[in-house]
């Protein structure tokens, strides 16, 4: 184990942790999802009532709430303190 004083010992900083890498990851595939181009001109129904562009947007926001869940499960910072 090196000492605190060894000047090759790498900085005491906490990083990103895994679980907080893997909801970043998850929030930037979903910024990219959430640009639908491809389905500006497209006039298809869902269920013969849904836009196919409103059910993308209402899948992305399914999505969304789920990848929050996860990140209060996952990757939210537990206060030690508070729990005693």
């Amino acid at each position: 184990m090196p000492n605190s004083t060894d000047a090759s010992a790498p900085p005491n900083r906490p990083g990103l942790s895994r679980g907080a890498m893997i909801i970043a990851g998850l929030v930037l595939l979903l910024l990219i999802l959430h640009q639908d181009n491809w389905l500006w001109h497209n006039d298809t129904l869902l269920f013969g009532f849904m836009p196919i562009g409103l059910a993308w947007h209402a899948g992305i926001s399914i999505a969304a709430s789920c990848t929050w869940f996860l990140a209060t499960r996952i990757a939210w910072p537990l206060d030690e303190e508070g729990e005693q």
